[in-house]
């Protein structure tokens, strides 16, 4: 049983958290001059050819790609090296400006009370497929003629080299044209909006191929970046994209992967209809006390961790261990609501 530890303090009127909108990235400040100059000078290192290729294929002359295992398990080997390549060259060039791997977003979803970092991430993936299902379909009836060329011969070495090209279009382009280039522009201060801008045009650089059907693009294009900035993680929208792009790949010769695409992704986004349900309702539990009514509109009480006492006259000092929680993670010592007590609540003092 926990000790009483003294009267119920009063609530504290809400706060707005910071928003996951405001453009702080958590590392020391830049210059913007600074920050576009890493971003545009490294994303031309790396998307140049791609999106020189993107112009050729435009203009209708289109590098069909072909060859046999002598060919394209090599190509399938640099695609995998030159991932991890571009992945440790985007850590360790954040890392001289203070952006950690965690701030880059190389880690799950951060948990909230109540909802673990594992319904976060499944939530944060289905609104990540949402966007794919919704761009795939503006881009197909906008785009015509202009499609990814593929070759008449439709081989395994090439469906091989194909997943390892989708692993390095998941890894590389949602490292840099959407951590590296967000996270560089937040830690310059950059408006929220101007940061969403310049990474979607950048990532539509190089899928100009589509013709009008880049609108598609910057669709889901946006909305990756909106999970980025809301999430801080890009692991799942890696995985998402690894695996969109492997499926439309092996679709090409089996239809039955299109269609087991099709139920697992109708599964899933189920799935992660259901978990959302119940983590919301996991949250709000865990916010609130047991009994607890808001005593006026918007009242609430800290959530933890909170620095200091946490109203005047408590009976512990800061860092000391607390006599027991209300509820699990509470920031304040346990004692029984005032109503239960027969004692006024402080706020109806006035």
């Amino acid at each position: 049983m926990a000790q009483n530890a003294g009267p119920w303090p009063a609530p504290v009127p809400a706060t707005a958290p910071a928003s996951w909108l405001a453009p702080d990235s958590g590392a020391p400040p830049i210059s913007a001059l600074r920050a576009y100059t890493e971003v545009l000078i490294f994303f031309a290192l790396v998307f140049a050819s791609g999106i020189i290729n993107a112009a050729e294929s435009l203009g209708g002359n289109d590098l069909v790609p072909s060859g046999s295992w002598g060919t394209f398990a090599p190509a399938t080997v640099d695609e995998v090296c030159n991932a991890a390549v571009i992945v440790i060259a985007v850590v360790l060039l954040s890392r001289r400006r203070g952006v950690t791997g965690e701030l880059l977003g190389i880690r799950p979803p951060r948990p909230l009370p109540g909802v673990g970092p594992a319904s976060r991430a499944i939530r944060m993936a289905a609104m990540g497929l949402l966007a794919f299902l919704v761009g795939g379909v503006i881009t197909s009836l906008l785009a015509g003629a202009h499609r990814y060329q593929q070759p008449a011969d439709l081989s395994v070495p090439y469906l091989v080299y194909s997943v390892g090209g989708s692993l390095f279009s998941g890894v590389v382009e949602e490292m840099v044209a959407l951590a590296f280039v967000v996270s560089t522009l937040r830690q310059a201060r950059r408006p929220t909006a101007e940061i969403v801008v310049v990474a979607v045009l950048l990532r539509c650089s190089y899928h100009i191929y589509y013709g009008a059907g880049i609108v598609g693009i910057a669709v889901w294009a946006t909305v990756f970046a909106l999970l980025y900035l809301r999430f801080r993680s890009v692991i799942p929208l890696i995985i998402l994209h690894f695996l969109w792009d492997s499926v439309q790949f092996l679709s090409l010769k089996w239809l039955a992967v299109a269609g087991l695409g099709v139920l697992l992704g109708a599964g899933f986004l189920i799935t992660a209809f259901i978990v959302w349900i119940v983590s919301t309702v996991h949250h709000q539990h865990a916010k609130r006390p047991p009994g607890y009514v808001a005593p006026y509109p918007g009242a609430t009480y800290p959530v933890p961790p909170y620095q200091g006492t946490p109203y005047p006259g408590a009976p512990y000092q800061e860092g000391t261990p607390y006599p027991g929680t209300p509820y699990p993670g509470a920031p304040y010592p346990a004692s029984p609501p005032p109503r239960a007590t027969g004692q006024r609540p402080p706020w109806e003092d006035a």
